[in-house]
């Protein structure tokens, strides 16, 4: 049996992000693995973010940019899809939406 490789449909990299607003996204593999309980031991790369970001994760990280960008219609958008009504604040503790 072939595993197909999982298909993500939209990332924060569709909407290029600038290097201020990774920093604001903690886009590390520390904060990568605090977020969503992936350990990477290298550095944090688009595409390894790509490779191992879920799609539900992704639209979190989709919230959060458009958050940053004062675009609160898409931000809320991305949150719904991805399911919670509660948010990862900066230090991780959730916050609610």
């Amino acid at each position: 049996m072939s595993h197909k490789p999982k298909k993500i449909v939209k990332t924060i990299f569709d909407f290029s992000p600038t290097d201020k607003e990774l920093s604001d996204l903690r886009f590390t593999s520390f904060d990568f693995c605090l977020k969503f309980g992936y350990e990477l031991e290298e550095e944090l790369t688009p595409e390894l973010y790509i490779k191992h970001i879920s799609q539900k994760n992704a639209y979190y990280d989709l919230g959060m940019l458009f958050d940053l960008r004062g675009d609160q219609k898409a931000a809320n958008q991305y949150f719904k899809l991805h399911g919670t009504d509660e948010l990862l604040g900066m230090d991780y503790e959730t916050i609610g939406v």
